[in-house]
């Protein structure tokens, strides 16, 4: 489960090298692979969860120029590639939504830049193309080709965005409660903002902001196995740079635009009750996507693969089957 932290993470690792093909160490905005090289994967110590959260493994890292991002690898089937919502960390899916995913996929989720293992350049500053490029950058290193790409709110935008620069890398992408961003697009009240991106709100504050008020049940069951995953904390300078990137993002018309140069299939899931990306910012998405299919959810606030992990399962397997 993700913790906001003012401190920084650090732990000891063990490398290992792994051959890899055409790969890139670059900070540049674009991913442009052209040379052959050797990635040194490293694993996180102390970092696999025990009892029923022993499945995801340990978490390891890869330096892609001057931040190592870290992720976690398991399952089997189809690569399918998480992307976290405004501060959280890739525990906080939750163990019973990595579980069921596991059984079906060969699941990768990641920490973005400064958030849980993952490390930051704070001379650089952090947009959501940036974040894009690390994380296209690290699915090239690992050599994952044709991914499922699903993103949550936040992490729906660096979705969109790597979709945009690379078009031909993903056959599916999923965007839930996500925005394409621009003027036109909804803009977040004032204490929601300060609840998600605020340095002194909880993460169960942040959590509850996602349910919606009828759903204090799938609440508490999403809360309730909370020890099963390492704690991540999240630096306060990691919150603020991602609101610097939210508000940029949601400034430009420039992911809008380049909505049609999408090619991958795409489903757009919004709960009813989302307070944070309403539905009217999955309208922006469906009319500007060459191939999207828009699901309403009734009664599900902004989490909705929190809220019901069986539900967003069964969305996801339909969508890729059909």
């Amino acid at each position: 489960m993700g913790l906001v932290a003012s401190g920084a993470f650090a732990k000891t690792t063990q490398t290992s090298a792994v051959k890899k093909i055409e790969s890139t160490s670059s900070d540049s905005t674009a991913v442009s692979p052209t040379t052959t090289t050797t990635i040194a994967i490293a694993q996180i110590s102390n970092s696999s969860p025990a009892s029923n959260g022993s499945f995801v493994g340990s978490a390891n890292r890869i330096q892609i120029g001057s931040t190592f991002i870290a992720y976690r690898q398991f399952g089997s089937g189809p690569d399918l590639i998480l992307l976290n919502d405004a501060g959280q960390s890739m525990d906080s899916w939750g163990i019973s939504l990595l579980s069921d995913l596991s059984a079906s996929y060969k699941v990768t989720v990641i920490d973005f830049p400064g958030v849980g293992y993952s490390t930051d350049n704070l001379s650089t500053p952090m947009t959501i193309g940036w974040i894009a490029t690390k994380i296209s950058t690290l699915l090239s290193d690992l050599n994952i080709k044709s991914p499922i790409l699903v993103g949550a709110g936040f992490g729906g935008q660096v979705a969109i965005s790597m979709a945009e620069s690379s078009p031909n890398l993903f056959k599916y992408l999923v965007l839930a409660g996500t925005s394409p961003g621009s003027p036109s697009s909804y803009q977040i009240p004032v204490p929601e903002l300060q609840t998600l991106f605020g340095t002194s709100s909880t993460y169960t504050q942040k959590i509850q902001l996602m349910f919606p008020a009828s759903a204090q049940t799938a609440l508490n069951a999403y809360m309730a196995p909370t020890n099963l995953l390492p704690i991540e904390p999240i630096p306060n300078a990691t919150l603020n740079r991602q609101f610097q990137a939210q508000q940029v993002f949601d400034q430009t018309s420039q992911f809008l635009n380049k909505l049609p140069t999408i090619k991958a299939k795409c489903l757009i899931l919004v709960g009813d009750k989302d307070t944070i990306m309403p539905e009217q910012d999955s309208n922006l998405l469906v009319s500007g996507l060459l191939n999207a299919n828009k699901v309403v959810m009734t009664g599900y606030g902004h989490s909705i693969m929190l809220q019901n992990p069986t539900a967003f399962l069964q969305q996801l397997n339909n969508f890729v089957s059909s």
